[in-house]
């Protein structure tokens, strides 16, 4: 009888240190299945019914069977069916009985205990294959370094045989940036670097004109001088007088103390004099003080007709 034996030469990762599962690929009427999954500790083998349908094996060809498939959170899956399956690996051809389920898995076949055990294989994890005997000869078949793409990433066995991109290198100065005390040192310094421009890269400078305008600025654009002086003037009064949190609540309340007051002052309008339909005579008489009334023509007021009846 033969003798099994893993060595450190059969370590597909050398020395590194891993977490990976045993993942094989192999063929199944002349298809290529990758992600087989090498499970010891399941009681069953196991083909998902997705897988089924990509090798287009109908459903007809499987035979009834009722067994509850149970996993680690003891949730229950229950089988389609079953069907017995040839599966070729390198040299090592096999027929393997699956029981078929409707689930979502990381796999996309697995090989546990029943097919371990006829076929007399040996696997090991940490070396990344298993072992079998043919004819007293020890045969060995490597495990898949590749089993997932880019787009199956989300798997959580991705994360052990995806390698993550890789970052940019950051490149160093060879040389730490010099710091100067002063100018000085600055101008002595033999490394600085002079940098000649092209004429056709340098630019005319555009002079700026200092004259005044000749004409004066309209009146509420532009603030004079005066009025600054005033306005800040006036502030610091008022600032003074009031309490700076009610000053404050007074300037939010729209209250400008830049503008000079003018309460008790009425408009020109309301001040003139309405002089309605007098002649420069009585305009002149009114003026040195002789009575004389105010007409009342051109205000739109009608004069009234009292009649008598007897």
């Amino acid at each position: 009888m033969s003798t099994i034996t893993f060595t450190d030469e059969n370590l597909l990762l050398g020395s590194k240190f891993h977490n990976r599962p045993l993942f094989v690929a192999g063929y199944v009427r002349e298809r290529k299945v990758n992600r087989i999954l090498i499970d010891g500790g399941s009681a069953v083998n196991i083909l998902p019914l997705r897988i089924l349908k990509e090798l287009e094996i109908p459903i007809d060809e499987l035979s009834n069977n009722c067994l509850m498939i149970q996993g680690f959170n003891q949730g229950g899956q229950r089988a389609v069916g079953i069907i017995r399956l040839q599966l070729t690996m390198e040299d090592m051809v096999s027929t393997v009985l699956f029981h078929v389920i409707d689930a979502k898995t990381s796999y996309n076949m697995l090989l546990g205990r029943p097919w371990l055990h006829e076929n007399a294989v040996v696997p090991s994890t940490w070396h990344q294959c298993f072992k079998y005997c043919r004819n007293g000869i020890v045969k060995k078949v490597l495990g898949d370094n590749k089993p997932f793409t880019e787009a199956e990433s989300h798997f959580a066995d991705a994360k052990y045989y995806i390698e993550g991109a890789k970052k940019e290198k950051e490149v160093l100065p060879s040389e730490e940036p010099k710091s100067y005390s002063n100018q000085s040192t600055r101008k002595n310094d033999s490394s600085t670097i002079k940098v000649e421009l092209s004429k056709d890269l340098i630019l005319p400078l555009t002079q700026i004109s200092l004259k005044q305008p000749s004409k004066p600025p309209l009146k509420g654009f532009v603030t004079s001088t005066q009025e600054e002086e005033g306005g800040h003037e006036a502030l610091a009064i008022y600032e003074k007088e009031f309490d700076h949190k009610a000053f404050k609540l007074l300037v939010k309340a729209g209250y400008n103390p830049k503008k000079k007051l003018s309460l008790g002052k009425l408009p020109p309008e309301a001040t003139d004099k309405k002089l309605h339909g007098l002649n420069g005579t009585q305009i002149m008489l009114k003026e040195k003080g002789h009575a004389i009334q105010d007409s009342r023509v051109g205000l739109g007021l009608l004069p009234l007709n009292l009649s008598v009846l007897p």
